[in-house]
């Protein structure tokens, strides 16, 4: 297959995580985020304000919260010791009234000494291990519009006669591509892309499935 020429790029348009809201926030202030281009538009024009991004376009990321359960590990005891993993959160008391300790050790004992006071005087305590965490923070991904023009001749002038597509190679480390898309035109937007640097080349397919050499590298930053 005779050497195609190809130019590649990468949409300036910012990729944002899949869970969150996306806000605008005008002459980038949060505190008058809107929820739309043209609110944010007009609310920097009843500013009076002017500048090169008056309108950012934001994401306030989310927490999705997790469930916090707690698993009874024995009664109140100042003798007896209790085992746990090494930094495990406990808990000692009981109805609503409780004291939290993370244990440094292995092994505990479920009574007032260990943790510092009496949280529920003349009632019989327990000690409970916390599992999960309060929340988690959404994991950010994001997407890349990727473009390139379209050859129309071979290196050598001659027209092309037998293009059929192109194929569109990433990874996140540069010369190292470990995932593509195939495309039959620019341009290709890549979805679900991890936090971090990716990298982009894109080859010209014939109707042979002949792959051309790779166009020059891009890159984008997903953050």
């Amino acid at each position: 297959m005779k050497r195609f020429l190809l130019i590649l790029a990468l949409a300036a348009a910012p990729a944002f995580a899949q869970t969150g809201t996306v806000e605008w926030w005008p002459n980038n202030d949060p505190t008058k985020a809107v929820d739309t281009q043209a609110k944010c538009d007009a609310a920097v024009k009843a500013m009076n304000v002017s500048g090169a991004y008056p309108c950012p376009r934001m994401l306030r990321v989310t927490a999705k919260a997790i469930p916090v359960t707690w698993s009874l590990l024995g009664l109140e005891d100042d003798t007896k010791s209790l085992t746990v993993a090494a930094g495990s959160t406990v808990r000692y008391g009981k109805g609503t009234a409780w004291l939290e300790k993370v244990i440094a050790g292995t092994s505990f004992i479920c009574w007032n000494g260990t943790f510092g006071s009496d949280p529920a005087p003349n009632v019989q305590k327990q000690c409970e291990l916390r599992s999960g965490s309060s929340t988690t923070p959404a994991p950010v991904t994001g997407s890349a519009k990727v473009s390139w023009t379209a050859p129309t001749v071979n290196a050598d002038g001659t027209p092309i006669t037998d293009l059929a597509g192109f194929r569109v190679l990433y990874g996140p480390a540069s010369g190292s591509y470990t995932l593509s898309v195939a495309a039959s035109a620019p341009p290709v937007t890549v979805s679900n892309l991890p936090a971090g640097r990716w990298f982009f080349v894109v080859k010209a397919v014939d109707t042979a499935s002949n792959e051309s050499a790779a166009s020059a590298e891009v890159s984008k930053t997903i953050q």
